[in-house]
């Protein structure tokens, strides 16, 4: 996660994806202004983010946690 990092108001997450021998395959990123992005952990971006991320790890395989 990184919140007025690089860039002043915004906010981006990055959940890894990974392939059926546990191999990092992509990173699937939110990014946006914090005026619409909630930044946190367990919020209304972050979940369904990670929610994706873990989906396609399953569909290509990858049964770690």
């Amino acid at each position: 996660m990184v919140v007025d990092t690089l860039l002043p108001g915004v906010a981006g997450f990055c959940a890894p994806v990974f392939d059926a021998d546990g191999h990092l395959v992509l990173g699937m990123v939110a990014l946006s202004s914090l005026a619409t992005f909630d930044p946190a952990w367990d919020g209304a971006v972050a979940r369904p983010l990670a929610a994706a991320a873990r989906q396609l790890s399953s569909d290509l395989g990858f049964s770690g946690a």
